[in-house]
């Protein structure tokens, strides 16, 4: 059992720790915006790869397409193509970009624990709210998985991602529809001739549409590194907080006992003090 020193002391070291928060949580956010500029440079450099395939692939289709109806190739295959390759990279990247979440997560909470531990004499005294035998708190996750990942704190996963593809994300090349030399057919020769323009401008929208992709999964990224970011502090916040109050009603609880015992003690000399009266010879 701690003393009442050893309570008092602990109740100092928490609340130095709470003035020193903001200082300490404004670095662990500049550590979180370190690794998500990371994590965002590395799915940039990813879906630049993926972009320049896809172009690739495209400009090979004009120049082996024979047919007339160009307007049907801009309007119906080029987004249809574009849409599909794009589901294919979200469903395959995005267990990438949640393990990377993951491991962000991990980390701030092992900062957070060595953190506290070094800064703070942390006891657990509760568990699940009820007050339990006072011993050393388990404040880091160890090897689990992901824990906020698994119980929905983030974002929203693909689902969200794949929602890009629904929105105004392909209008470039829709619009591409408009042009008029894609407005009317041609003959073989008319088109050979245009199929340079062609390029040129479907490689331009498809810059635009990168663009639009990167901004989209860039965000998504940001927002759910932040969120865990909150989770996190909130948690260890919560866990702080329920050590002041436990620590603070122990102390309570000491003073009241004490002065109990003062009163206990008073009455015991008072008894004493009447009998020692009464025995006196008059």
């Amino acid at each position: 059992m701690q003393s009442t020193d050893e309570l008092r002391l602990q109740m100092q070291q928490l609340s130095k720790w709470q003035a020193e928060q903001t200082a300490f949580l404004e670095e662990l956010r500049d550590y979180t915006e370190e690794r998500i500029n990371e994590f965002k440079q590395m799915v940039a450099k990813s879906i630049d790869t993926f972009f320049n395939e896809v172009e690739e692939d495209l400009i090979d289709r004009i120049e082996l397409y024979q047919g007339q109806q160009v307007q049907i190739f801009f309007e119906k295959e080029i987004p249809n193509v574009l849409k599909r390759k794009m589901k294919l990279w979200i469903e395959r990247y995005n267990p990438h970009i949640h393990e990377l979440i993951g491991k962000l997560e991990t980390a701030l909470i092992e900062i957070l624990a060595e953190t506290f531990e070094s800064r703070v004499t942390i006891k657990q005294l509760r568990v699940d709210h009820q007050v339990s035998n006072v011993g050393q708190v388990e404040l880091s996750v160890g090897k689990q998985h992901d824990p906020l990942l698994t119980s929905g704190l983030i974002v929203g996963g693909a689902s969200t991602l794949f929602l890009v593809l629904g929105g105004p994300i392909l209008l470039p090349i829709l619009g591409m529809v408009g042009l008029p030399y894609l407005q009317r057919k041609m003959q073989k020769d008319q088109l050979e001739k245009l199929k340079p323009q062609m390029k040129a401008d479907l490689t331009v929208q498809l810059q635009q549409i990168q663009f639009d992709f990167t901004d989209e999964v860039q965000i998504y990224i940001d927002k759910s590194c932040k969120q865990i970011l909150e989770q996190c502090v909130l948690m260890f916040k919560d866990r702080i907080m329920g050590q002041e109050q436990i620590v603070q009603q122990q102390l309570q609880s000491r003073e009241t006992n004490t002065e109990q015992n003062k009163t206990v003690i008073n009455r015991i000399d008072t008894l004493l003090q009447n009998r020692y009266l009464l025995a006196e010879p008059k």
